[in-house]
């Protein structure tokens, strides 16, 4: 089943195209991962499927609806979350507490924020940090607490955003594995990332852009020898690696 369909997606800025008529189907259980230069129209394409722009030609649609109209809170209440690739927690508050801010989204009682929340924070592996305020945990952290955040408001269908940008590479691998448990659950993925390694190994297929224009989609194996995606993005030292 289809869960999200982007269809002939324009977003302009003036003068700029930063998104140029780019079609995708994502299916449900996949991951889908979005590779392309800095400035390529990734993370512009998310703001426009998660409502924070809206397209200026095209079609969206999530679960059979279409929310290109939709505001940002109504597009996540219909099962469709994003992460950012800046984190920015609620410092103040504890892990706990900003977890139940996604919680709130599907469970309005206190009781059953908590509960929920909790939940997750055990899944992604901060349990033992629930309590504490969430400026004292490291990069890796809080990006496990934007997972978590995320995971909290019940979607079928999360964008992730470089979650894995200013982490070491063992804690790139823990972060894969934590993906892979969130599809385990029945959660669909997009994926932005520039770890390669990484990408290759979660995706079921990688769709590719340049200069806002979306030139290759495929599995990862097709995507890595594609002469188009070598020369706009991976360079031939990837090509024979």
């Amino acid at each position: 089943m289809t869960l999200l369909k982007i269809e002939e997606v324009t977003k302009t800025f003036g003068g700029l195209v930063a998104v140029n008529a780019v079609s995708l189907q994502i299916t449900e259980g996949d991951i889908l991962g979005l590779i392309g230069p800095n400035g390529a129209g990734k993370t512009t394409l998310f703001n426009v499927i998660s409502g924070n722009y809206k397209p200026d030609a095209g079609h969206i649609h999530f679960d059979g609806k279409d929310i290109g109209s939709c505001m940002p809170h109504e597009v996540t209440q219909r099962g469709l979350t994003r992460t950012f690739q800046i984190v920015k927690p609620f410092a103040g508050l504890s892990v706990v507490d900003n977890v139940m801010v996604g919680a709130f989204l599907k469970a309005p009682r206190v009781t059953d924020a908590e509960k929920l929340a909790r939940e997750v924070i055990d899944f992604v592996g901060l349990n033992r940090y629930a309590d504490q305020p969430a400026q004292n945990l490291t990069t890796a952290g809080r990006k496990r607490l934007e997972l978590a955040r995320a995971m909290a408001t019940q979607a079928k269908l999360l964008l992730l955003d470089e979650v894995m940008a200013g982490l070491t590479p063992t804690e790139s691998v823990q972060i894969v594995k934590l993906i892979q448990q969130i599809r385990e659950r029945g959660i669909t993925l997009l994926v932005i990332e520039h770890v390669m390694e990484a990408i290759m190994t979660l995706s079921d297929r990688i769709a590719v852009l340049h200069h806002g224009e979306l030139i290759a989609v495929g599995e990862p194996g097709e995507i890595a020898k594609d002469s188009k995606v070598i020369q706009a993005y991976l360079g031939e030292e990837f090509s024979l690696a």
